[in-house]
């Protein structure tokens, strides 16, 4: 099934082989590098999926980079997002930390917004340190020692 966070896997991989240019990303500049076209098409089509009174006709790089920001948060009634709350207050029921909501508080976007920003920093910051052996197809047995150290961190899931 693909989900909000298919896409933004999408778009950190297409970062992560292309680079932090958005604006070099566009689907002519990619007709003749088949599978970066592809993944951008993912990104095109989930973008309008997942976002479609917003992002509909709009170009790629203003798509990626609203959705990088969070600019879409606002753009959405506060209702869109209760089942969003539901679930930021079931994560913070089951964590280690034992808090409670103030009786009659409510979540707003504004905290909506930075939650999400925050996770997409985590995202920008651990990325390069998940995939750090991504690449490695094969290796020297004398090379192996860093590959086993560094793998662990590769297993955080994202």
């Amino acid at each position: 099934m693909k989900t909000v966070w298919t896409l933004i896997d999408s778009i950190f991989e297409l970062l992560g082989l292309i680079g932090d240019d958005i604006s070099k990303w566009s689907l002519q500049d990619f007709e003749d590098n088949p599978p970066r076209l592809l993944r951008l098409r993912i990104v095109d089509v989930l973008s309008d999926i997942f976002l479609p009174e917003m992002y509909q006709g709009m170009s790629i790089e203003f798509k990626v980079n609203s959705i990088l920001k969070g600019d879409f948060i606002d753009l959405r009634k506060y209702d869109d997002y209760c089942g969003v709350f539901e679930d930021m207050d079931k994560l913070i029921s089951k964590s280690k930390f034992h808090l409670c909501k103030r009786k009659g508080a409510r979540w707003n976007v504004e905290q909506l917004r930075h939650n999400y920003r925050k996770l997409i920093h985590f995202k920008t910051l651990a990325r390069p340190l998940i995939e750090f052996n991504s690449g490695i197809l094969a290796a020297s047995y004398f090379y192996y020692p860093a590959i086993i150290l560094t793998e662990n961190a590769r297993q955080i899931d994202l």
